[in-house]
């Protein structure tokens, strides 16, 4: 199953397979649905784990406390990323 679930990681990120060609590699529904399921799962721990590591880049902590500082923020997003967004207005 879990070889399974990393194919199928596999699959979505480097193609753009209909959903429905992917049920050849699952014996059935069910196994297809806690592969889907098990895949999300990992996606969205890794998007939290990404949003952490930047925090950390910002002057936070690893375990989520601490905080970062609004004027660093600002040139941050202004300077390194060149980005045109009125950044203080969303702060």
């Amino acid at each position: 199953m879990i070889k399974r679930i990393k194919v199928l990681s596999v699959i979505l990120k480097k193609t753009s397979l209909k959903l429905i060609n992917l049920f050849d590699f699952f014996e059935d529904f069910k196994d297809f649905l806690k592969a889907i399921a098990y895949w999300k799962i990992l996606e969205a721990e890794k998007e939290e784990s990404d949003l952490v590591d930047a925090f950390v880049a910002m002057g936070g902590n690893p375990d989520k406390t601490g905080t970062v500082d609004a004027r660093s923020l600002i040139r941050t997003v202004k300077n390194e990323f060149e980005m045109t967004i009125d950044i203080e207005v969303c702060l």
